[in-house]
């Protein structure tokens, strides 16, 4: 993101998830660091550790699911 957020500071999130919904959640800061690397604005950019605190048990289902897809690599085609 291109700002830095306050450990600690609670947030409200919105993700879209491909092919399903939006979902919203509350989350957490627990860390923040820059990214060492230069973009066409020069404006600074930070990787940011969330901790989701409140999330719809059913959004985070689809939510895990989602991203459990996403790790696994695409098998090879035969």
């Amino acid at each position: 993101i291109p700002e830095i957020l306050p450990q600690d500071a609670v947030i409200d999130l919105e993700v879209d998830i491909p092919g399903k919904k939006r979902v919203i959640m509350r989350g957490k800061i627990v860390w923040v660091k820059e990214i060492a690397i230069s973009n066409p604005n020069n404006k600074r950019l930070f990787n940011t550790g969330i901790e989701f605190i409140k999330i719809n048990p059913k959004d985070k289902e689809m939510l895990i699911d989602y991203i459990t897809a996403s790790l696994k690599p695409e098998r090879a085609s035969q």
